[in-house]
């Protein structure tokens, strides 16, 4: 019995070390994501299978609409027009967050929602 236990047991964790190293930047990318800390404001970027990216905030009525691609290095970068602006964004993976610094140097950190 001691035995079967082990196997299985085994088998789970290959089954999820598996699954866990299969995750590319794309699949851990899709989805929603919020500002760390503010994740039951409203406002959240949605990121869709096709490259699409949609900016939903309180502060503008109309989702802002954009392109996201990854990079070399596996870096997301977002370009989202705003008032017929392209504006350009580069987001980098740490751990479970996406990070972003600002042109003024602040650091901005999304959580998935």
């Amino acid at each position: 019995m001691f035995n079967k236990r082990f196997k299985i047991g085994i088998i789970i964790f290959i089954t999820s070390l598996l699954i866990s190293c299969g995750a590319t930047p794309k699949n851990k990318l899709v989805g929603k994501w919020a500002d760390a800390g503010q994740e039951k404001s409203g406002d959240y970027m949605e990121f869709l299978e096709d490259h699409t990216v949609v900016m939903h905030t309180k502060a503008v009525q109309t989702p802002l609409l954009g392109k996201w691609a990854i990079a070399d290095g596996g870096s997301v970068k977002v370009d989202l027009t705003v008032a017929e602006t392209t504006q350009s964004i580069l987001f980098q993976f740490e751990d479970d967050q996406l990070s972003s610094t600002g042109p003024n140097g602040a650091k901005n950190k999304l959580v998935k929602l």
